[in-house]
């Protein structure tokens, strides 16, 4: 496939419309089949927007985007367990179908240069996502139950070193 000419950048606060169209399309392309179809139905668009404007205010995380393609956010380890030995967690990193596999997603990695340890979740279903993350470097840690909005789902927590 040929790589997409995309512009990476920081996201500034008038992106937080475009981080949640993003947000909301990418999860109901890339989970469909993953996750239950009434659960990426309720994906709503205005409600992710509410929650990137105040991220992108707060400034507590590192937002990447690249306009019309995906954006990733990195931020302080939120899971105490892990804190000690991996600080980082990438929060979120989304594409749209159209432009995965075009080096995007290796691009939004390298635009946020984590330079402590860090990890990720995926779940474990979501095979693309799993070769892309062992493809950048991320070893599995262990793997989990949990839950997203009342659903049980399976994951893999994924280490990555500087």
């Amino acid at each position: 496939m040929t790589r997409l000419p995309v512009e990476i950048r920081p996201a500034r606060p008038k992106d937080a419309a475009e981080i949640a169209r993003i947000h909301v399309q990418a999860w109901q392309e890339s989970y469909r089949g993953l996750l239950p179809d009434d659960l990426l139905a309720r994906q709503d668009v205005s409600a992710r927007q509410k929650i990137w404007e105040q991220a992108l205010e707060q400034g507590q995380t590192r937002i990447v985007i690249a306009p019309g393609a995906g954006f990733a956010q990195l931020g302080p380890q939120r899971e105490a367990e892990f804190a000690a030995d991996w600080p980082l967690e990438l929060w979120a990193m989304y594409l749209l179908d159209d432009a995965k596999r075009r080096g995007i997603g290796r691009a939004l990695w390298a635009a946020l240069a984590p330079q402590k340890p860090m990890t990720c979740c995926v779940l474990i279903t979501n095979l693309p996502a799993i070769a892309f993350y062992e493809a950048i470097g991320g070893r599995r840690l262990l793997t989990r139950d949990e839950e997203i909005a009342g659903t049980p789902i399976r994951e893999h927590v994924n280490g990555f070193a500087p």
